[in-house]
């Protein structure tokens, strides 16, 4: 790096291209390296909300073969799809069940079919759902009182 000849403070970079021209205003901002504290300290409030979504396990067993609510229609689209092989939406439920039905019939081809392992597939598709919005969030720069985003 040297500075420009005509002396307008601007600096001139080398890369794998040529030469480019970088102001100081452009050049990015090295950050030191971070440990895996630091980096699940960044973190802590989606890995709170997170770990109370799964606490909940020892107060509520997920696995008992119980129908809550509306399981029963879900379980039952996921059963025609499991064994039938066709998607069949009842006019019970709503349209978008689809993805929930593939992804539950998908647990229910690995675990096997039950109440239980349906509604543990809803648990991990939550936790992957948070995660998501959480990485969306940060991605967006969204400001922390309308994201669980932490700043140093």
């Amino acid at each position: 790096m040297s500075d420009h000849p005509d002396g307008s403070g601007v600096e001139v970079e080398a890369g794998p291209r040529g030469a480019t021209a970088v102001t100081p205003e452009e050049r990015p901002v090295e950050r030191p390296a971070r440990t895996w504290p630091d980096r699940l300290l960044a973190h802590r409030a989606v890995l709170g909300v997170m770990a109370a979504h799964v606490a909940t396990a020892f107060f509520v067993h997920p696995l008992s073969p119980v129908a809550i609510s509306d399981d029963w229609a879900y379980a039952r689209s996921v059963e025609i799809l499991f064994s039938d092989h066709r998607l069949e939406i009842l006019p019970l439920t709503v349209t978008t069940l689809v993805f929930q039905v593939i992804w539950g019939s998908l647990f229910a081809k690995v675990f096997g079919l039950s109440f239980g392992v349906l509604r543990m597939s809803t648990v991990v598709l939550v936790l992957l759902g948070a995660w998501a919005l959480y990485g969306l969030c940060r991605r967006l720069d969204i400001s922390p009182p309308r994201s669980p985003r932490t700043k140093k």
